[in-house]
């Protein structure tokens, strides 16, 4: 009678460490994408402010735009696109970013609840 009752508790502990381990990397995942979501943002909030302050300038004024570590004089135009075009990509990153953002956190309570019924079933 001992051999199945020991073999019942190595599945059940192999269960748990396979879901713990599930969790733990779930959990890493869920902070980077949160980390990215805040850098997202906080990019996207800094093109919308530069983008407001370009058009109140008027067409002719000589804009420079970065590049590494020098400026090139660039026509307002094409700062404004650049910039809108950011933002636009901001934003689809943005919503790519809170979909997965969802799915990790599901997926960890899945994990919880799964390690809460193998505890209640280990009792």
């Amino acid at each position: 009678m001992e051999q199945p009752k020991v073999q019942y508790r190595v599945t059940n502990q192999e269960a748990f460490m396979e879901l713990q381990g599930k969790m733990q990397d779930t959990s890493k995942l869920l902070q980077q994408v949160g980390a990215r979501l805040n850098a997202s943002e906080r990019e996207r909030r800094s093109s919308q402010l530069t983008l407001k302050e370009l058009e109140e300038l008027p067409e002719g004024v000589p804009t420079y735009k970065s590049v590494g570590k020098m400026y090139l004089i660039s026509p307002i135009s094409s700062i404004r696109s650049e910039l809108s075009e950011g933002i636009m990509k901001s934003e689809t990153e943005l919503t790519n970013l809170r979909n997965q953002q969802k799915y990790l956190a599901n997926s960890m309570n899945e994990c919880e609840k799964s390690i809460k019924e193998l505890l209640v079933k280990v009792e």
